[in-house]
């Protein structure tokens, strides 16, 4: 093997560097997918949300567990690569990388402004929607209301329960821009996890071959590839994530804005109608009007409430596809001659390492 006090230092310092650059990262992409990514009980509205988080709950926490399942898996990559260093000198001390002592990143509530300016596509366009869902809700509700002014003639019923309808998506924008943002800086994150992979690179060997080269290191290199595709596929899931809503929102901005045009044609007919009444002899043929117009836009709200709670619905299923089994795989190198390196994905674990061929 060579100088093994040389290679153990470098083995020590590709660990070092992977738990300096890859781990906090990763560190704090978990911490924005455990703490910025839970969308609230009212988030789209109480009936909409009741049917988003049927599906969104449930995925939303599946990515959380693997996303901390995948920081386990490199802790124990970065306690392995120490071993392997500190078995190349027996004798010696064994190094130890304490993880708490790594750099740390600021880990803060993401807003708008950090999404708008996110390199990722979507980042622009889930402002404007998150926004654009409250001025429409607001302006729908706002011409529900002054058709109450107008109808001074009957049962004013049908205008309560558009309105009440309307109500049951109200949408928190502030609560949808912070999730949004939430996902793209757990994307963003895990887009700088990348020492790990690059250890035998041609162009920035930080572990060379000549350094540690077995069966064994056959076996962390396989697993090293796959962990970082395992990362790459994490970060799109989370993009995923966004450009799903992003969907979803778009849809529904095109419903309200479908619902406030209504809104305002109903308003306009009320209002003409309301004039016409002042007219004795017409009065009641525009208050039967009027009633028809409200109703009319009763049933068109229920419609749209229904079409709204059918697109979060939608995105609640397009999360669950987005959130499969995605467990980051472990690896045990144990120099078995029978053994048949990392190929278990379940049950191999490289932190149980036993590498006897370094003690001769």
């Amino acid at each position: 093997m060579g100088d093994k006090k040389q290679d153990r230092t470098a083995i020590e310092k590709a660990a070092q560097t992977v738990a300096e650059n890859d781990y906090p990262h990763f560190k704090a992409a978990v911490e924005y997918a455990r703490q910025y990514t839970t969308l609230g009980p009212n988030a789209l509205g109480l009936v909409s949300s009741a049917e988003l988080l049927r599906e969104y709950a449930p995925a939303r926490d599946s990515q959380v567990r693997n996303l901390g399942d995948g920081l386990k898996k490199l802790e124990e990559a970065i306690k392995g690569l120490s071993t392997v260093a500190y078995r190349m000198a027996v004798t010696e001390v064994a190094n130890t990388i304490d993880l708490t002592k790594v750099p740390k990143l600021t880990i803060s509530k993401p807003s708008k402004v950090h999404v708008d300016k996110s390199p990722s596509a979507p980042g622009v366009h889930l402002v404007a929607a998150s926004l654009q869902l409250t001025a429409s809700w607001s302006a729908a509700t706002f011409l529900k209301c002054y058709f109450s002014r107008v109808m001074l003639f009957g049962s004013m019923a049908t205008v309560t329960v558009s309105l009440g309808m309307w109500a049951t998506v109200q949408p928190d924008d502030d609560e949808i821009g912070t999730v949004m943002s939430g996902w793209l800086r757990v994307a963003g994150q895990l887009d700088q996890v990348g020492s790990l992979g690059r250890m035998d690179s041609k162009d920035n060997a930080s572990l060379p071959r000549s350094v540690w080269d077995d069966d064994a290191r056959d076996a962390f290199d396989r697993w090293a590839s796959n962990f970082q595709i395992e990362v790459a596929q994490a970060a799109d899931e989370a993009r995923g994530a966004t450009r799903a809503l992003d969907d979803a929102l778009s849809a529904i901005q095109e419903i309200q804005k479908a619902m406030v045009g209504f809104d305002s044609v109903t308003a306009g007919f009320l209002l003409a109608l309301f004039l016409i009444g002042m007219v004795p002899v017409f009065r009641a043929q525009a208050a039967v009007a009027q009633q028809l117009i409200a109703l009319s836009n009763s049933l068109a709200t229920y419609f749209s409430v229904g079409t709204i709670v059918g697109q979060a619905a939608t995105y609640g299923y397009k999360m669950r596809q987005l959130s499969g089994a995605g467990a980051f795989h472990k690896l045990r190198i144990d120099n078995d001659p029978d053994q048949s390196y990392g190929t278990d994905e379940v049950n191999d674990t490289f932190a149980d390492l036993d590498i006897d061929w370094l003690r001769s």
